[in-house]
C-alpha cells in the first residue's frame, strides 16, 4: 500500500528541501509499479461480465471484485500522486542545492509540461552542476534532457542548460541533436550552446 508522508513531517525533522525531494522521489518510484499493476487490472471488468454472461457466476463475480479493488486503489494512488505533485511544486521553489537536480528531473519527466516549478528550479540549478555530478545522472534523466534539448522545450534557458550538462556528462547521444540545433535553431543562445557542446564532445562517436 502506498503511503506518501506529508513533507511537513520531514520539515519538523529539520530535513532540507533537497532531502525532502529525494524522499518524495523514492516514494514515487516505489508506487509507480503498483499503480501500473492496478491500472492493468481494469480489464477484468469486461472479463467478469463475459463470465457472468456464460454462466460462470463464481469466476465472474471474482473478476468483478478484483477489478473493483484495482479501480479503487488506482483512484487512491492518483489522489496521492496529486498531493505529491503539489508538495514537489512547493519544494521546487525553495531548493538551492544541486542535490535536488536528480529528483527534479524525474518529477519533470513524469509530469511533462505541467512541471512548471520543476523546470524553473532546474533552470537555476543545471548550470551549477559540475562534471562529476553530471556523470551521476541516470540514463532516464539524460534522455529527458536530450528530448527537451531536441524539442527546445520548455524554454531557451532550459535547452541551453540541458545541452551543456549533457556535454559535461560525455553523453555522445547528444551529438546528432547538437549538430542539428547548431544550424537550425532560431535562438542564437541555443546555437552557441550547441557549438560548445560539440566542441566538448569532439572526437567522440554517438
Amino acid at each position: 500500500m502506498i503511503r506518501f508522508r506529508d513533507t511537513s513531517d520531514w520539515a519538523c525533522q529539520n530535513l532540507s528541501a533537497e532531502q525532502q525531494l529525494v524522499l518524495l522521489q523514492g516514494q514515487a518510484l516505489s508506487c509507480a509499479p503498483q499503480l501500473r499493476h492496478w491500472q492493468a487490472g481494469i480489464w477484468l471488468f469486461p472479463l467478469g461480465m463475459f463470465l457472468l454472461a456464460v454462466g460462470q457466476a463464481f469466476w465472474g463475480a471474482l473478476a468483478l471484485l478484483l477489478a473493483t479493488l484495482g479501480w479503487l486503489l488506482t483512484l487512491r494512488a492518483r489522489r496521492l500522486w496529486r498531493t505529491t505533485r503539489h508538495q514537489v511544486g512547493v519544494l521546487a521553489e525553495s531548493v538551492r542545492g544541486v542535490d535536488a537536480v536528480g529528483p527534479l528531473l524525474d518529477f519533470a519527466r513524469w509530469q511533462g509540461r505541467e512541471a512548471v516549478e520543476c523546470h524553473a528550479a532546474l533552470e537555476r540549478l543545471l548550470p551549477r552542476l559540475d562534471t562529476e555530478r553530471a556523470h551521476q545522472l541516470t540514463e532516464e534523466q539524460r534522455r529527458y534532457l536530450r528530448q527537451s534539448a531536441e524539442n527546445q522545450d520548455p524554454t531557451v534557458e532550459f535547452t541551453v542548460a540541458a545541452l551543456l550538462v549533457l556535454a559535461s556528462a560525455d553523453d555522445t547521444a547528444t551529438i546528432p541533436i547538437a549538430r542539428k540545433l547548431a544550424v537550425s535553431s532560431s535562438s542564437q543562445r541555443i546555437r552557441d550552446a550547441a557549438h560548445l557542446s560539440l566542441e566538448e564532445l569532439g572526437g567522440k562517436e554517438p
